[in-house]
């Protein structure tokens, strides 16, 4: 595949920092005036990145319409994202707003709960910025981004901040949002997640329970979330919402995925996991067209959340086309810059892009299996332990080399197994095959003296018991060193005495 060769030899030379700045130099540069209003400063959880004016998603207050979330639209893949920063307390209510009002039907969510480091550089452009329904301030820091061909819409936003919480899910209402994608961790310094509004709440592995978040009151409408944890891998938890609007009494279901393992610093090591979760989020519905855009969003909705969308968008356009040697990541994500700035934000998320892409376009293209590697390599399989542990087999019994004494003598601490004749009178016989040594300290021993040992042990009567080793060597060994302890004793003591005696006389 062309792709993958170009691959290698972007990796060869080692030109991935050149590459992301010649698409940080050739990427659309749109105006942000909205963003940049002084009572929507607090609405951004960085200064410098915001959603573009011409792509952004407008809220349906009409005080104010700003959220930092751009819409995204691709045509030729037919597909359609809202990529926003992650929830700030304050705009929290904004983003569940959003998800409402463009009916989408996921939220993805790739950052982890705690962040620390944030910089400060997401802004959505003004043509593309999501609009609340606000009449005061309509702003959000959020970007919808359109993919023609793919015919896909994201909606790209920030996480949401202490005080735009609120906006980020009247954002999620009014843009009928079904799905939100977080890709950050749940907590951030000074910030909020987007599945958090006024309480905290924790979900334990496979087990349902309901979750209620007061999103309070916007322009007379207020918004409540009951929620139930319905799905949970390493990788991925799912909680199906509910969200309620009071004053129309509707209510509608929204699914939120949470990408737990992407670290705070770098790209995952492998993108097995990472598309293993795009590939749930697809199978969920939520970035089908009968909804609206999915929300997506880490900390500042342009880093990880730009790998998402690009991502899922190459996968989907070879999946149209055909031919995935004819799609064109870097174009692909040139026209994904037009409706929001800074997408993609390091050299290392470029190449992992094109890593998650290649791995992908191998499931496209009908190989069936990597779907079982990815799960293998993410370990997806892998359950936690229950409540109730069983306990481990009981170990096989042990015969001892009358020569190496009893291990008892020496770890007196260890925790032993029953007597061997309390052991014959509940299991019987011993087979051969069920004898293992057990690893102690004192098992070393030829193999022909072992198997030898085992067979005098095999059917033998409860009865039989350990044989004790002999004392006479420990006798004779005491014997042969006594006299010369002695010795070494007596002379020990004369030397001392002629030396007293001699420091009394003479001096």
């Amino acid at each position: 595949m062309e792709m993958e060769k170009e691959f290698e030899q972007i990796d060869k030379a080692g030109s991935w920092a050149a590459i992301y700045q010649d698409i940080r130099h050739e990427a659309s540069d749109f105006p942000c005036r909205v963003a940049k209003l002084p009572k929507n400063k607090n609405r951004n959880r960085y200064r410098d990145v915001s959603p573009f004016d011409h792509s952004r998603i407008k809220l349906h207050q009409e005080d104010n319409d700003y959220i930092n979330a751009s819409l995204i639209k691709m045509e030729e893949a037919q597909r359609s994202y809202i990529l926003t920063q992650g929830p700030l307390p304050n705009t929290c209510g904004h983003f569940w707003e959003m998800v409402w009002e463009q009916k989408s039907r996921g939220v993805v969510m790739l950052n982890r709960v705690m962040e620390k480091g944030s910089v400060s550089r997401a802004l959505p452009f003004d043509h593309s910025r999501i609009k609340l329904h606000q009449e005061d301030n309509d702003y959000i820091n959020a970007s919808l981004i359109k993919m023609e061909e793919a015919q896909r819409s994201y909606i790209l936003t920030q996480g949401p901040l202490p005080n735009t919480c609120g906006h980020f899910w009247e954002m999620v209402w009014e843009q009928k949002s079904r799905g939100v994608v977080m890709l950050n961790r749940v907590m951030e310094k000074g910030s909020c997640s987007s599945i958090v509004g006024q309480r905290e709440i924790h979900c334990n592995h496979k087990e349902s329970r309901e979750l209620k978040l007061l999103l309070g009151c916007m322009c007379g409408k207020a918004l409540r979330t009951l929620g139930v944890h319905d799905f949970c891998t390493n990788d991925c938890l799912r909680i199906a919402m509910s969200i309620f609007l009071f004053q129309s009494k509707e209510t509608r279901e929204i699914l939120h995925f949470h990408y737990t393992t992407w670290p705070d610093f770098g790209v995952p090591e492998s993108p097995a996991s990472f598309l293993n979760f795009l590939f749930k989020v697809r199978e969920s519905g939520s970035l089908s067209r009968e909804h609206g855009p999915i929300v997506v969003h880490c900390s500042a909705g342009i880093g990880r959340s730009g790998t998402f969308c690009l991502a899922d968008t190459c996968l989907l356009l070879m999946d149209k086309r055909k031919d995935p040697s004819s799609v064109d990541i870097k174009k692909v994500l040139l026209e994904m810059r037009k409706f929001r700035m800074g997408l993609i934000q390091t050299a290392d998320q470029l190449r992992f892009s094109y890593l998650a892409v290649i791995e992908g376009a191998k499931f496209i293209m009908g190989d069936s299996s990597v779907q079982e590697q990815w799960k293998e390599l993410s370990h997806e399989d892998l359950e936690p332990p229950p409540e109730h542990v069983p306990p481990p087999p009981r170990p096989p019994k042990r015969i001892l080399e009358p020569h190496n004494g009893k291990c008892k003598e020496f770890f007196p601490n260890h925790q032993w197994v029953k007597d061997e004749s309390e052991e014959d009178k509940e299991d019987g016989p011993i087979k051969e095959e069920t004898i293992t040594p057990l690893s102690v300290p004192c098992m070393e021993r030829s193999t022909s003296q072992d198997t030898e040992v085992r067979r005098r042990v095999v059917g033998a009567g409860p009865a039989q018991e350990e044989p004790s080793p002999p004392k006479e060597e420990q006798d004779q060994a005491l014997t042969h060193w006594k006299p010369f302890l002695v010795n070494m004793c007596m002379a020990t003591v004369l030397t001392a005495g002629a030396y007293l005696c001699y420091r009394v006389c003479f001096h």
